[in-house]
Formats: structure tokens, sequence, C-alpha cells
């Protein structure tokens, strides 16, 4: 019996963080929309997105020839690319 009611106290614990991260909890939809939109904004111009492009190229180079996981590679290539010109294709549909 002690061990059920241990496992609804956990139970109600992590109940309280997930309500916790919630962020629907302390924004609004339109705010938390907002976020986003800015964040990812952000993150795909200027000098950020160089610097992730650039990194994200060397870790393709790295692990493509180096260590020969292609896989791995081809991501982080992927990842150069979206880095580089998501934000030209982002433009015009805003």
């Amino acid at each position: 019996m002690r061990v059920m009611a241990a496992f609804a106290d956990i139970e109600r614990w992590l109940e309280g963080v997930i309500e916790m991260l919630d962020p629907l909890h302390y924004m609004t939809p339109d705010q938390y929309d907002l976020f986003w939109r800015e964040m990812v904004g952000l993150m795909f111009q200027g000098n950020i997105a160089r610097f992730f492009a650039v990194l994200s190229l060397f870790m393709a180079l790295f692990f493509g020839a180096i260590k020969q996981r292609f896989g791995i590679g081809f991501l982080c290539f992927g990842a150069s690319v979206m880095f580089a010109y998501l934000r030209a294709f982002q433009m015009w549909f805003d």
C-alpha cells in the first residue's frame, strides 16, 4: 500500500513539473508563436547563421571524410545548407 502511495506522490510531482515546463501556462498562444518566429528569424540571419553554417560544414567534412560516417556527414551538410539558405526562402513566405 505504501508503494502505491509513493507512486501517486511521484505522479503528482511529475505532473507539477510538466505543467511548470508548459509555456502556455504563463504566456498566450500569440506570444508563444511570436517568440518562436523571432527565435527562428534570429537563427537564420546574420552572424549566428554564418557561424552555424560554417560549423555544420566543418562537421560534415569531418564526419564524412575523416570518420567515414557518411550519414552523419550528409545530415551536417543538410544543416549547413539550411542555415545558409533557409532565411532567403523564409522571406518569400512572410
